[in-house]
C-alpha cells in the first residue's frame, strides 16, 4: 500500500510539473490541430486499464474526424490516408500522446506501466487476448505513459508472440512480487 502511495505521489508530481512546462506546447499543438482540419482538438477512446477497467484515454487528434476508427478495429498504417498533415508530425514525434498527462493526473494511468490498448485492438487480425493467453496479466498494473516496449525501442515494431510473452511475463512477475509494476 505504501508503494502505491509513493508511486501515486510520484505520478502527480511529475505529471503536474510536465503539464506546467509543456503548457505552451499544448497550446501550439491545439491551434495547429484545429487549423489543420475540422473537429475536436482532443481524441478520446475507450481503452483497457488496471483490473480490466475501461477508461477514456486522451490524445491530440491526428486523424480526420470522418476517418477515425473509435472502435479500434483498424490500426493506423505508415501512409494512412486518415492521418492529417499535422497528425503525421505529432504521431511521428509522439506529441499526440501528451494529453495522457491528464489521464495520469486523474488516476487512470501512471507515468510508467504497460501501455494500454484500445478495446478492439488486434495483432495479426486477432484480438490481443486471442494471440497470447497471458494478455490479461498486463492489466494487473495501472497502464503507463511509457512502458517496457518504449524503453526497449520496439513500440513501433509489429507485435510478435515473443514480444507479447516478454511483456506479459514481466507484468505477471511484478504483480506477484507487489513491486512498483503492479500499481
Amino acid at each position: 500500500m505504501v508503494d502505491r502511495c509513493v508511486k501515486r505521489a510520484f505520478d502527480i508530481t511529475l505529471a503536474g510539473a510536465a503539464l506546467l512546462v509543456l503548457l505552451p506546447l499544448f497550446i501550439v499543438i491545439a491551434i495547429l490541430v484545429k487549423r489543420d482540419s475540422t473537429g475536436p482538438i482532443l481524441f478520446t477512446k475507450t481503452w483497457i486499464g488496471r483490473s480490466n477497467q475501461l477508461f477514456r484515454i486522451k490524445k491530440f487528434r491526428s486523424m480526420y474526424v470522418e476517418g477515425s476508427d473509435g472502435a479500434g478495429h483498424r490500426s493506423t498504417s505508415r501512409d494512412d490516408d486518415r492521418v492529417t498533415w499535422v497528425g503525421r508530425f505529432i504521431r511521428r514525434t509522439s506529441i499526440d500522446e501528451l494529453p495522457q498527462i491528464l489521464n495520469v493526473l486523474s488516476g487512470d494511468m501512471s507515468i510508467v506501466g504497460p501501455r494500454p490498448h484500445a478495446l478492439r485492438s488486434r495483432a495479426a487480425d486477432k484480438l490481443f487476448w486471442e494471440v497470447e493467453q497471458r494478455y490479461w496479466h498486463r492489466n494487473a498494473a495501472k497502464p503507463g505513459l511509457t512502458g517496457l516496449a518504449q524503453m526497449r525501442g520496439i513500440a513501433a515494431q509489429r507485435w510478435s508472440r515473443p514480444i507479447w510473452k516478454a511483456g506479459c511475463r514481466r507484468t505477471s512477475n511484478s504483480s506477484k512480487t507487489g513491486r512498483s509494476g503492479a500499481t
